[in-house]
């Protein structure tokens, strides 16, 4: 079995054995009546969920022993008749109603895979499925970090292109699982599993640029500000004799005071960039920032 590796930390997905939480989070005998919108959605992706898991064990029928073939059978009359009931609840606007319906279809169909886990299509079946889940939502996460950079001004559209390409290549996988073509899932999924690679090596590689250019203005920034403190220190040096010499001698001492927390400062930001201490360098911009302000309004 080929093995998925996802560059991000992705979130454990549950298996094809077992239906979306949401199929059953609740009683299916509640009469809970949740917001249209919401509702509306759930019922659609509890059929989306029927469908697929239906598909799946008509294909599954032909690999069984008779016996298994029946109960299959069986099952999915049943489920079927609840789910053409809740078809009809949902075009006359009985969401509710629809969406118990649903989950008891859903869960006859979960009852059944519980007791067909160790047929070994149904076990290969629910390991792609886990892959294609575990690449779902890598996927997720690229575009997430993709539309970050572009909101700080990168140009993302090569990515972008390249990220609809696994959308396609995972719901053709998604569709050949339905269909139990069990190998040609797996060639789809490493296809995945490749172009997945490929998207996130070209998102570290526009990222690490993005940053490189972001510390090239950071330090040119720093370099401006240590510039400033510098030639304010000059320009309060040449204002502190003048006040000293004019004997005035608490205006000196505040002059001597801010030349001192500037130097001070200074020191503070030459060994905080040695040392790689970000906040730090951050507190020492800020305070020299600060100083610069008084020493522009500095009077004597």
């Amino acid at each position: 079995m080929m093995k998925m590796k996802i560059l991000l930390p992705v979130l454990l997905m549950i298996s094809l054995l077992i239906v979306p939480v949401y199929a059953y989070g609740s009683n299916p005998n509640s009469s809970s009546n949740p917001s249209s919108g919401s509702s509306d959605k759930l019922a659609q992706k509890l059929l989306s969920s029927y469908e697929n898991l239906k598909t799946f064990l008509q294909n599954l029928k032909g690999k069984v022993d008779p016996s298994t073939a029946q109960r299959i059978e069986d099952v999915l009359s049943k489920s079927d008749a609840l789910v053409e009931d809740a078809k009809s609840d949902l075009s006359s606007g009985n969401t509710t109603s629809a969406i118990r319906k649903l989950k008891q279809a859903l869960s006859f169909i979960r009852d059944l895979l519980k007791t067909l886990r160790n047929i070994e299509t149904v076990k290969e079946g629910a390991k792609l499925n886990y892959f294609i889940r575990r690449a779902s939502e890598a996927l997720k996460r690229a575009w997430f970090v993709t539309k970050n950079l572009e909101r700080k001004g990168v140009n993302m559209s090569n990515v972008e292109g390249k990220l609809q390409d696994v959308k396609s290549l995972l719901d053709e996988a998604r569709s050949l699982l339905a269909s139990g073509n069990v190998n040609e899932t797996k060639s789809k999924l490493n296809d995945v599993r490749m172009a997945l690679r490929e998207v996130y090596r070209e998102i570290g590689k526009e990222a690490r640029e993005h940053l490189n250019l972001t510390r090239e203005k950071v330090v040119k920034r720093i370099k401006f500000i240590e510039g400033s403190a510098e030639r304010c220190i000059a320009k309060l040096e040449l204002l502190e004799n003048r006040l000293k010499g004019a004997n005035r001698t608490n205006a000196a001492n505040r002059v001597d005071m801010l030349k001192n927390k500037i130097l001070q400062t200074l020191e503070s930001l030459h060994s905080h960039m040695k040392n790689g201490e970000r906040q730090k360098i951050i507190g020492d911009v800020r305070a020299l920032i600060r100083y610069l302000r008084f020493c522009r309004g500095f009077r004597h």
